[in-house]
């Protein structure tokens, strides 16, 4: 890829009007604007609709709102809208640095062979999931059950043998990864000729990054960019209830396991090696909500083959 390329930023939102005004004031002041901004929303009210309405921005914005709200389905509709070459996600409570969509560009024309399909950015304030916990389970503690747990850590940006990410936005140097982290994922149009992401992981989402990773590795690489930065600031505006997360973690993480890859014997022990360890960190952080919820999902594993019932076509 050399020159310019079209550059579609999709930016899928759900009851949170006042962070997005600040992700649209980023893209405002991109040092490289991006060709159009797609704002696809599921929230309850018009006041998302309001915020995009009153923004006379260059580059074009447009809005799409979706009923019921699910991320993904969010996502595909901002697929079938976007007109660019190039299709950059965002979350709703980010804050870019003025150059990232430069960045993300500047990688991508530096693949001139195409076979680089993603780019992942990095997160610079990024903690393990859940930070929460950092308050009652802190520092090496809680670095050390995440790796024995073989549950989503800082690492080198492969996937472990639980089918859980570790996260590569401590490095300050490019590098292939094999996962990506939905905040702050860009791809080539040519990725979705043939996969999207799946619906069937519902409300917000809770591991479609590392699905859509996983589908896309058998025709293209994804390079993390140290250079494309930005913060996520884990927004508490919208979000479920801790007992709801911690129950679709499970589900999603057994789905996750089950769709991508043999499930081998080695794989299906650090799955529930894995879910086992949500449970210890839930327990440690005296958090009764997740524990209750983590344990309902594991059951729900328990009682049924798949998890979330048949895929859907792409």
């Amino acid at each position: 890829m050399t020159g310019r390329s079209t550059i579609s930023v999709i930016l899928c939102t759900k009851d949170r009007p006042d962070e997005v005004r600040v992700v649209l004031q980023c893209l405002a002041g991109q040092t490289r604007r991006p060709d159009e901004i797609i704002v696809v929303d599921g929230s309850r009210d018009d006041r998302t609709r309001r915020v995009v309405e009153e923004k006379a921005l260059e580059p074009p914005l447009r809005y799409r709102h979706v009923t019921p709200p699910r991320l993904t389905r969010q996502r595909n509709v901002g697929l079938r809208e976007a007109a660019g070459a190039l299709l950059l996600f965002v979350d709703d409570d980010v804050v870019l640095e003025p150059d990232y969509v430069e960045q993300v560009e500047a990688a991508f024309r530096e693949d001139a062979a195409g076979r680089i399909g993603a780019i992942q950015g990095r997160v610079t304030n990024y903690l393990p999931p859940r930070t929460t916990f950092r308050a009652r389970v802190r520092g090496r503690g809680l670095a050390l059950l995440l790796r024995a747990f073989l549950l989503p850590r800082p690492g080198s940006g492969r996937f472990q043998a639980s089918a859980f990410p570790t996260y590569p936005h401590g490095l300050t140097t490019p590098r292939f990864v094999e996962g990506l982290h939905g905040c702050a994922m860009s791809f080539r149009r040519e990725v979705f000729e043939d996969v999207r992401f799946d619906e069937a992981l519902a409300g917000a989402g809770d591991l479609d990054d590392a699905d859509i990773a996983y589908r896309l590795a058998a025709r293209f690489r994804i390079r993390y960019e140290p250079r494309a930065q930005l913060r996520h600031l884990l927004s508490p505006v919208a979000r479920d209830s801790a007992g709801i997360r911690a129950r679709r973690q499970v589900l999603h993480h057994a789905y996750l396991l089950e769709a991508h890859g043999p499930l081998t014997w080695g794989r299906w022990l650090a799955g529930w090696w894995a879910r086992l360890g949500l449970c210890v960190l839930y327990a440690a952080a005296l958090d009764g909500a997740s524990l209750r919820g983590g344990l309902s999902g594991i059951a729900a594993v328990l009682r049924r083959a798949s998890p979330l019932g048949p895929r859907p076509a792409p």
